[in-house]
């Protein structure tokens, strides 16, 4: 994958290249499948392609900020092929880069994304920690809500945590923030949810996978952007239309993503539920028929 960075990019640059581009901002990302030598060289004359028409468009990139990432499950990759933005430059090769907030690495392990988020969310608990003696139900939902939940929920469609160590250090950090309440400290932490009204993290993961699915099955997204991530099945099926096929995963790394694991959860809803007239709707009637999931601690 090559990231590839500019003050202004134009749609035009998609018209001048034959591997996929995506473009968000002020970010483009160029990518391809590289099974042969020559998906090696059409991905090299893209770059010279981008690189004539920033010159022609008076947009150059600036290769300093521009990187190659090599996506793959392999422990070594063998004959690597150099690519160049500038005749004189070879791009950087790394093993990690940040793109919209999310550190990926060339495994997809995520792992150092969710430890960095890990370490902010438990920085700010132990700052509202030192801040107050005591806090109200009222005052924690809304301190928790707006300065901690969002940095272990942002994007994780596509960072889920697979390893259980991973879940349960998630899920650790709103362990520790409810023992804030002074008149839940008590409680377990099943009986401080309840009082709180505050699903475990892992329920919220499961909930916010569905919404998703419900929002590109109705149609809530761009299809160019969505793609072929969830496909149905044929409707000669004994069960409701909305079924989803279930890709296989030969990876373990693979078995959570949102494509594979997914559609497993979806399927098992009821018609009633993936038939919702409206998002709000869907919402409703998914939190009553999971409601003996939302507090339950991991097992």
């Amino acid at each position: 994958m090559l990231t590839l960075s500019q003050k202004m990019i134009s749609v035009v640059m998609t018209d001048v290249v034959q591997s996929p581009l995506l473009l968000f901002a002020d970010d483009a990302k160029l990518y391809r499948e590289i099974s042969t030598v020559e998906d090696q060289l059409v991905l090299q004359k893209d770059l010279e392609e981008l690189r004539t028409w920033s010159k022609t468009s008076l947009l150059e990139f600036n290769a300093e900020k521009c990187v190659k990432m090599t996506l793959t499950s392999k422990k070594k990759t063998t004959s690597e092929r150099t690519y160049n933005l500038n005749k004189d430059q070879n791009l950087k090769s790394v093993y990690k880069e940040k793109d919209l907030g999310i550190m990926t690495d060339s495994k997809l392990s995520f792992e150092e994304h969710i430890c960095m988020k890990l370490k902010k969310a438990n920085s700010i608990l132990a700052l509202i920690r030192r801040s107050f003696i005591n806090i109200s139900k009222q005052v924690f939902l809304q301190l928790y809500k707006a300065l901690i939940r969002p940095h272990l929920e942002y994007a994780n469609q596509i960072w889920y945590p697979n390893p259980k160590k991973h879940k349960t250090s998630i899920e650790n950090v709103q362990r520790r923030a409810t023992r804030l309440v002074g008149s839940l400290r008590g409680l377990s932490y099943e009986e401080r949810l309840r009082e709180l009204k505050l699903p475990t993290t892992e329920y919220r993961r499961q909930r916010g996978r569905m919404i998703e699915i419900f929002k590109i099955i109705n149609g809530m997204y761009d299809e160019s952007a969505t793609g072929n991530l969830i496909q149905f099945i044929e409707r000669n099926s004994r069960k409701y239309g909305q079924q989803l096929s279930i890709r296989r995963a030969r990876l373990e790394m693979r078995k959570k993503f949102f494509s594979v694991d997914g559609p497993k959860d979806w399927n098992e809803l009821p018609e009633h539920v993936v038939s919702s007239e409206s998002l709000d709707i869907f919402k409703t009637r998914l939190d009553r028929h999971w409601q003996h999931r939302m507090f339950r601690e991991l097992s």
